[in-house]
């Protein structure tokens, strides 16, 4: 069974290590869901995943509660709009078109109303 978790967290690490370049893909929760496979089969693991820097700088804040800063959140909502406006025009096929439209809604909800927005001192600490 820990050998099955470890193939999960390492798998799930690869795709929020892919999710970080491609914005339909979300990052967080596939760290999140590496982090718990880890924990159930390599401690060692699981301290070097909670360890790197895009873990600590994008999970763990949220996993504590502390949020985003509205700079972050604005930047990351940018850069996923610039993408997914590259895509929509790219495809020519409607209901692809429907869908990226809603992940982009999605996106907009989840970061302006669901993740906490915390100050830039607070982030700072």
């Amino acid at each position: 069974m820990k050998i099955l978790f470890m193939i999960l967290g390492f798998l799930f690490t690869g795709i929020g290590l892919i999710g970080v370049y491609l914005p339909v893909l979300p990052t967080t929760p596939f760290l999140i869901l590496a982090a718990a496979c880890f924990a159930r089969g390599s401690e060692k693991f699981h301290t070097w995943l909670t360890q790197l820097p895009l873990y600590q700088n994008n999970v763990a804040p949220l996993l504590e509660g502390k949020g985003m800063t509205k700079e972050k959140k604005y930047k990351v909502l940018a850069l996923i709009t610039l993408l997914l406006a590259i895509c929509f025009f790219a495809i020519p096929v409607k209901h692809a078109r429907m869908a990226l439209a809603l992940v982009l809604v999605l996106h907009y909800y989840i970061f302006l109303k669901r993740i906490p927005t915390q100050s830039a001192a607070t982030a700072e600490e």
